[in-house]
């Protein structure tokens, strides 16, 4: 139940963002560059779909699963958010026709679906800091520089706990 509304938070936070950097962490000679996309939807069970733009290379050649991030960012707003997880090429017909018109319709422009399954979510709160007082602020700062960790950290952890980054 708490990881329904966790999702849930996620989701919606996500969609006010609207756009994000896609990150590709594989250790493979091909793999997808740094793009700006746009999440397509985001399932019950904390999958992302997108499409990135298609690469030159013939796409049998990537990695069909890699570890990846996305790094949700718009100006102005008080929040961003950095997702963590396993990204999948989805290729399967069947996968594929069970889409969104407008979903189907990125793809035959010669984009590739991907999903990512969530695996840590990290939620980043600047409003909380800037109402911080002067305690606060001390511990923040303490933080950042021992521990490398933002101020209005929350993180988010979806699945099993045992799986690895």
């Amino acid at each position: 139940m708490e990881t329904d509304k966790n999702l849930s938070f996620l989701n919606s936070k996500m969609e006010e963002l609207g756009h994000a950097l896609f990150y590709n962490f594989s250790t493979a000679v091909l793999k997808f560059p740094v793009s700006v996309i746009q999440m397509a939807k985001m399932d019950e069970v904390g999958n992302i779909w997108f499409t990135v733009k298609k690469p030159a290379q013939s796409i049998e050649n990537f990695d069909k699963d890699f570890p990846a991030q996305l790094h949700f960012y718009k100006k102005g707003m008080s929040f961003h958010i950095k997702v963590h997880g396993k990204a999948v090429i989805v290729d399967d017909p069947e996968e594929l026709n069970n889409l969104e018109e407008d979903v189907k319709m990125k793809i035959a422009r010669g984009n590739v679906l991907i999903k990512i399954k969530i695996l840590k979510a990290e939620y980043f709160d600047n409003d909380e800091t800037q109402r911080a007082g002067l305690l606060t602020s001390v511990k923040n700062f303490m933080n950042k520089w021992l521990f490398r960790e933002e101020p209005g950290y929350h993180p988010y952890f979806i699945g099993s706990a045992d799986t690895a980054f």
